[in-house]
């Protein structure tokens, strides 16, 4: 065998052959896959619609292919209305192995359940369960035609409630995000009042009344009004009729108005209520309660017309012709009193303060450990039992191809070696040759006895004897 003659490399092709059939079977199939997700809705004993999300790994982002976050997350810029205040999603419930929100996932007023072994957020993720702000901050002001106050402020929407089951979270360091957000939704201001008007008012008129009759004495009158008169009709007498006539118009002073009362503002909204069993995800829970509703201010009632009491008098007055002092009869016809309109103090929320309720901690590390993911993680499995094999047999074809490389280059430093002793017997051979005498009879020469202790001290001992 020459010394430039080499083994075939046979594991080396074995490996290249095999590592075609291995990445024919390409990556294993992501978690995230619309594949692997189970959607369902049920309805709770209480009535309540649930929204049911089961997967590998669950991901909440604008965009993503799963459009999970176009069908539940709402817009912070719409509104609610107050009569009628409308909520998306009222619960949801999310069992996986990984969920991931990427920015905000907003999902007012829902009790939200998550039941997974990791949370992962990017991008300032969170989820917020704040309700949504009111189509209008402040409830209808008073109605001056239908004589209505201001309506009351209607209370500050709860903010559902967080069930955290999970192994652990993640997120990145730089971030200072309160990742479960769940305010309480401010109470509604009042709607405003509106002062009463002023009664009113009226001047009385004279008690004195006088009269002349030429070329008699000129007569005066004086009334004995029992209050402030603010209407007279009075009529002199001489055996006929001498004169008649009235004083101010016959109407009366009036009472002041009431006021429109305003409303009553709206309590605020209890914060999220949090469930977890992780102590650690306390910090990361912005649960404040609503604030009430402004108050809208007092209101006064109208001033009351004057005078009060009020009267009116018809008066029949006697000319004398002799005398300077006439002399008559007076009857009160009418008498009123007024008052002032009522007024309206302003009053604050009635229910107090809102909550922010404090966590409650069940301690269960495995707690996140749902029924309903086996149905995805199963089916994850039974598509990633190829990948897995895969994997197994990449392994075993890198350790027999190792085997092989070990097992050809051993036999090639043999074969080299063998190479080199062949050439160092054939040297000794032509050695001996030039020098050996024709030998003696049953004997050996001394070259031939050289020959035979290379031979025993070299590879091939043995060989010659």
């Amino acid at each position: 065998m020459s010394e430039g003659l080499k083994q075939p490399d046979v594991g080396a092709s074995r490996t290249l052959a095999l590592r075609k059939v291995i990445d024919s079977h390409g990556e294993a199939p992501s978690g995230s896959r619309t594949l692997y997700l189970h959607r369902s809705v049920h309805t709770r004993a209480d009535g309540v619609d649930e929204h049911v999300i089961a997967g590998v790994h669950v991901v909440f982002q604008a965009g993503h292919g799963n459009g999970l976050h176009e069908a539940f997350h709402v817009p912070r810029d719409q509104t609610i209305d107050a009569a009628d205040p409308t909520v998306a999603t009222r619960a949801n419930r999310i069992s996986c192995g990984t969920l991931e929100v990427v920015g905000e996932l907003s999902l007012p007023e829902c009790e939200v359940a998550i039941y997974a072994r990791r949370v992962k957020f990017r991008d300032q993720g969170h989820i917020n369960t704040t309700p949504l702000a009111r189509s209008t901050e402040r409830a209808a002001d008073f109605d001056p035609l239908a004589r209505k106050g201001g309506a009351d402020g209607a209370a500050g929407r709860h903010a559902g409630g967080f069930t955290l089951y999970v192994g652990g979270t993640e997120a990145p360091s730089d971030e200072k995000v309160m990742r479960f957000v769940g305010r309480g939704g401010n109470g509604q201001a009042a709607g405003l009042g509106e002062d009463g008007a002023s009664g009113t008012s009226m001047r009385t008129v004279s008690a004195v009344y006088r009269h002349w009759e030429w070329p008699f004495a000129k007569n005066t009158f004086t009334a004995n009004y029992e209050a402030s008169c603010v209407y007279t009709w009075s009529r002199w007498w001489w055996v006929v009729p001498l004169e008649t006539g009235s004083r101010s118009s016959g109407s009366w002073p009036t009472s002041g108005e009431d006021a429109l009362p305003p409303g009553v503002p709206g309590s605020g909204g209890d914060g999220a209520t949090v469930v977890t069993n992780l102590d650690s995800l306390e910090k990361l829970v912005d649960n404040i309660a609503g604030s009430p509703g402004a108050m809208a201010p007092s209101v006064t009632g109208g001033r009351t017309g004057a005078p009060s009491p009020a009267m009116h008098y018809a008066l029949t007055i006697r000319y004398d012709v002799a005398n300077e002092t006439a002399h008559g009869d007076q009857e009160q016809t009418g008498r009123k009193e007024t008052t002032a309109g009522k007024s309206f103090t302003a009053k604050a929320a009635p229910d107090g303060p809102a909550a922010s309720p404090s966590a409650a901690t069940i301690r269960c590390p495995n707690a996140w450990v749902e029924p309903i993911q086996l149905e995805s993680v199963l089916r994850y499995a039974r598509d990633t039992k190829d990948a897995i094999r895969t994997l197994l047999l990449a392994a075993w074809v890198q350790d027999e191809a190792n085997k092989a490389q070990s097992a050809a280059n051993a036999f090639g430093s043999a074969i080299e070696e063998t190479n080199k002793d062949t050439a160092r017997v054939a040297q000794v051979r032509s050695g001996a040759a030039a020098r050996a005498q024709p030998p003696a009879a049953g004997g050996h020469t001394a070259g031939a006895r050289d020959l035979d202790v290379q031979l025993h001290g070299g590879v091939w001992s043995g060989i010659a004897g």
